[in-house]
């Protein structure tokens, strides 16, 4: 593989697992989204935008509901 192609899967590699930091930290689905898109613009501008909001939409939770909420 060309050094290029092993920085460019080196870059996706650490934007998806931002991604999905970014997704545990996020209280709701859209500021997931939100943040998720913005470092995509930045960090990989040829992913489609579509791509990174079905993606966070597929592993955003929200917070479970503790044993003090009924």
């Amino acid at each position: 593989m060309s050094a290029t192609k092993n920085w460019v899967m080196e870059v996706e590699e650490t934007f998806w697992n931002s991604v999905t930091d970014i997704a545990k930290t996020s209280y709701t689905l859209t500021e997931a989204v939100s943040r998720s898109v913005s470092l995509g613009k930045s960090m990989v501008p040829y992913v489609d935008i579509d791509v990174i909001e079905d993606t966070v939409s597929e592993i955003w939770k929200p917070y479970p509901a503790g044993p003090w909420s009924n």
